[in-house]
């Protein structure tokens, strides 16, 4: 399971990255994980044993970040010539500490995926 830090901004970021998975059109999950592996090889990423990916509701994640913040957070689609799934949680704020903890009350067990194979 991911800490409150995966979900925590890296120096100089001015949002969250994120993937959006039903941009691959794949027909369950399960597909959709497995083009994400893909485009994360394809990154200049190599995916650890012990990484993992956390499916979250969008709806979900926003209420977290509203929560949070007190302010509407924004999740826009944001591809790149490499990743084309690529988004962003964008919060308007910096307590991203507080951000980070609620998202992380998001992930269970059930939604975190192997992100190597």
């Amino acid at each position: 399971m991911p800490s409150a830090l995966a979900f925590r901004l890296r120096p100089n970021e001015e949002y969250l990255s994120v993937n959006w998975l039903e941009h691959f059109g794949a027909s369950d999950l399960n597909t959709a994980i497995v083009c994400l592996r893909e485009v994360f090889l394809n990154k200049p990423y190599r995916l650890q044993s012990k990484a993992r990916f956390a499916v979250l509701n969008v709806e979900a994640v926003k209420n977290a970040v509203r929560e949070a913040t007190k302010s509407e957070p924004s999740i826009k689609h944001l591809p790149s010539r490499n990743d084309p799934s690529h988004a962003g949680i964008l919060a308007g704020t910096l307590d991203e500490l507080t951000i980070a903890v609620r998202l992380k009350t998001l992930v269970t067990p059930e939604n975190v995926h192997r992100a190597a194979t």
